[in-house]
């Protein structure tokens, strides 16, 4: 997929770096590529469902605003990292778990 060009600076950065190739011609290797990114979805995913809670029930007895809030600090440095090796995987992720963390943090606040 090539969104914005980053798949041909990502193509450079391997052949420059000396990279296996992307797409693997491995075939283990490939599905795992591609397995990646459910797994990516799967945690956002997660974390929206404890936020709906929250917000559904408005009671966020048991929720630690504080491990939220470490949660998500650790979350944008993985953010910096991704976009910083413009690794796509770990863009999407903590993309989205970001903003889920950050959701269930104010939520928490408010209905805490």
């Amino acid at each position: 997929m090539n969104i914005l060009g980053w798949h041909h600076f990502h193509l450079r950065k391997r052949i420059h770096l000396h990279f296996e190739p992307y797409p693997s011609s491995d075939r283990a290797k490939n599905l795992m590529d591609r397995i990646i990114y459910f797994a990516a979805m799967i945690v956002p995913i997660m974390t929206l469902v404890q936020l709906l809670q929250i917000i559904m029930e408005g009671n966020a007895a048991g929720i630690s605003v504080i491990a939220w809030i470490g949660y998500t600090v650790a979350g944008i440095f993985w953010l910096v990292y991704g976009l910083m090796h413009r690794e796509k995987p770990i863009i999407v992720t903590y993309s989205f778990l970001t903003v889920m963390n950050v959701g269930v943090v104010l939520a928490a606040m408010i209905y805490g």
